[in-house]
Parts: C-alpha cells; sequence; structure tokens
C-alpha cells in the first residue's frame, strides 16, 4: 500500500518535470542602449503606466535627484505591463537604441538614435515601438 503511494508521487513528480522541460519560456524582449560612439554615455530611464523593466548594467549608480544613472551598454528588459520608457541620455551624448538580438553594426531600421529616445509597449504585444523625441 505505501509502497504503491510513493510510485504514483513519483510518476507525478516525473512528469511534472518533463512538462516543465517541454515548455520552453518564451525568449526575453526589450532592448540595448549603446553609444553612437566609442565613449561610454550616461543616461537615465523614466518609467511611465505600469511598465516593469529589468536591467542588466554593470556600474548603475544613483544621481543627485536619486535616479538611477547608466553607462552604456545596457540592456532593458520587459517584464511585464504597459506603458512608455523615456530613455535620455546626460550632457548631449548620442545613444543607440535597438531592439534585443539585433546587431549594433546592422543598420536596422527599428533601432532610433538620438539624446532622448522613447519606447512604448501596448498591450500584451511582445514587442516594443520605439521613437526618438530628441536627436
Amino acid at each position: 500500500m505505501y509502497l504503491g503511494a510513493v510510485r504514483r508521487l513519483l510518476l507525478l513528480l516525473i512528469s511534472a518535470v518533463l512538462t516543465a522541460a517541454c515548455d520552453p519560456s518564451p525568449p526575453e524582449f526589450g532592448v540595448s542602449v549603446f553609444a553612437d560612439d566609442t565613449v561610454p554615455v550616461s543616461f537615465t530611464v523614466e518609467l511611465t503606466g505600469g511598465l516593469s523593466m529589468g536591467v542588466r548594467a554593470t556600474n548603475p549608480r544613483m544621481g543627485p535627484n536619486k535616479s538611477l544613472i547608466f553607462t552604456t551598454p545596457t540592456q532593458l528588459v520587459v517584464q511585464k505591463g504597459e506603458g512608455s520608457a523615456t530613455i535620455a541620455s546626460l550632457r548631449g551624448g548620442t545613444i543607440l537604441v535597438q531592439p534585443l538580438g539585433a546587431k549594433p553594426d546592422s543598420g536596422d531600421t527599428s533601432s532610433a538614435l538620438g539624446t532622448v529616445v522613447e519606447l512604448r509597449r501596448i498591450g500584451v504585444q511582445r514587442s516594443v515601438m520605439l521613437r526618438v523625441i530628441r536627436k
């Protein structure tokens, strides 16, 4: 009796593990932020709406107004929600914002080059729209 219950529990556990292994997680989406020149550019990100993003950055630091300051190259990964993110370079450096996975030198038309770039996610779509606010 006890052995049968253990066997059923073991089969249930194995089927759960196999189901999880066969269900690949969707690929990440978001943007990479690069400097247009070889000199790194510092920038800030301001989120509006219910947009939630993860950040992969080397040395983030806090600015005098308690905002986070990042340095290129950095990746911003959309976690959930909808809204916008305004990516603004500090001291006028030009930034190149590209969707994750695009090569920096590919000349991809979905990239945006400027000092202030807006990223927008509408609904539950697995992509973002980029728009240059200031050159």
